[in-house]
């Protein structure tokens, strides 16, 4: 990207960007709020990079206690949404009589239609 020279207009704010900015003289032209809530970035025309570096380092192990509990929370979550989904379905199966004998004939209808198809596909080929 450093090496384009036909560049008007660019923006890359927002985008959690970090290192130094390539040395070139179209990414220097442009004004230092095309590279908003980019901390970790440094160079011209932004801080020096002593700064954003150490910036950078920082906000990345930040970063990776966050990814860690975020991690936790998502398993936490699916293993709730499972065990409940889980319980509801066979619970309901288990409480009401018409439910269960409703779906072990469908278990059943399932497992002939699979066997007639197996049979005319075998005697068929």
């Amino acid at each position: 990207m450093s090496t384009l020279n036909f560049l008007g207009y660019l923006n890359l704010s927002h985008n959690n960007l970090s290192g130094k900015i390539p040395s070139s003289t179209q990414l220097q032209s442009f004004d230092p709020s095309a590279y908003n809530w980019n901390h970790g970035l440094c160079g011209s025309p932004l801080q020096n990079c002593a700064n954003g570096t150490h910036y950078s380092q920082v906000a990345n192990e930040e970063e990776g206690n966050g990814d860690w509990t975020e991690m936790l929370w998502l398993y936490i979550g699916l293993a709730m949404g499972f065990i409940a989904g889980f319980w509801m379905i066979i619970g309901t199966i288990i409480i009401k009589q018409t439910i269960r004998n409703a779906y072990f004939r469908s278990i059943d209808k399932v497992h002939d239609w699979i066997y007639v198809k197996m049979v005319v596909c075998t005697l068929g080929g």
